[in-house]
């Protein structure tokens, strides 16, 4: 009969690689998690600055109207208002030659992992951002604040 020779440690190696790999593939999980956290809000922050700058080319909204109906969208996606930055700088709703504008900004906290990185941004500022040109034939009557809705 012969020996077999290192079967006994088998077990012990498979929990020790075990050990290795379980927290590198929660590492890689998290930051899954949180880059596409990053994209689905950039994605939101751009619908709503879109949303508002429709409403100041076809409703006429004025700057108040135009803050308070993108701060209800951006809650309606599920965005916490604590985190929502829109000032009255942001929002440009005059018909003349420049064009109407809407940006938004927006802190996301990075998980604990990523702060922990020297240098890593905490919180990470997102920025949503539309323009449209507001005095043009295909949105209303040159010179005047009518549109064709």
């Amino acid at each position: 009969m012969h020996k077999k020779i290192g079967f006994k440690n088998k077990k012990g190696q498979a929990l020790l690689e075990t050990l290795f790999i379980v927290p590198i593939v929660a590492a890689l999980i998290a930051g899954i998690w949180f880059f596409a956290a990053i994209f689905i809000t950039q994605i939101r922050l751009n619908m709503a600055c879109r949303h508002g700058v429709f409403l100041i080319v076809h409703a006429n909204y004025n700057t108040e109207q135009v803050m308070g109906e993108v701060k209800d969208f951006l809650r309606e996606n599920k965005l916490a208002e604590s985190k929502i930055r829109i000032n009255h700088s942001d929002i440009d709703t005059s018909c003349g030659r420049r064009p109407a504008r809407v940006s938004v900004k927006y802190e996301l906290k990075p998980p604990v992992l990523l702060r922990k990185i020297p240098g890593f941004p905490d919180p990470m500022v997102l920025k949503g951002c539309c323009e449209c040109a507001n005095d043009t034939w295909m949105f209303g009557i040159p010179g005047s604040n009518l549109s064709h809705s």
